[in-house]
């Protein structure tokens, strides 16, 4: 049932999806975790050595997600902030050419 000053409508019953929250800053785009902070969802761009930030619109970056980096073969090297706590299945599969990860 739907109400607003033109009256009442109803429907059939429907499905409600609820997608997460994301942010795209640069190259990256971050899903807001349960617990308000960030994961990298995935990485767009095409440098060969990238910093992913500790922080995102007051957030703490915790999360590498699954795949986020994936096939990336520019990507040679990737600097990691210190409040990375996971790293997600494959999160670097396929990145031939990655020889350093600080």
């Amino acid at each position: 049932k739907v109400t607003n000053s033109a009256g009442d409508v109803y429907s059939n019953a429907a499905t409600l999806t609820v997608t997460a929250a994301v942010i795209t800053q640069g190259d990256f785009i971050y899903e807001i975790t349960d617990n308000n902070e960030l994961r990298v969802q995935s990485y767009q761009g095409t440098a060969a050595s990238v910093t992913v930030p500790a922080a995102v619109e007051g957030m703490d970056v915790v999360e590498i997600g699954p795949s986020a980096f994936e096939n990336k073969t520019t990507l040679t090297s990737i600097d990691l902030p210190d409040g990375i706590t996971i790293i997600g299945a494959r999160a670097f599969a396929g990145c031939t050419s990655l020889s350093s990860m600080t």
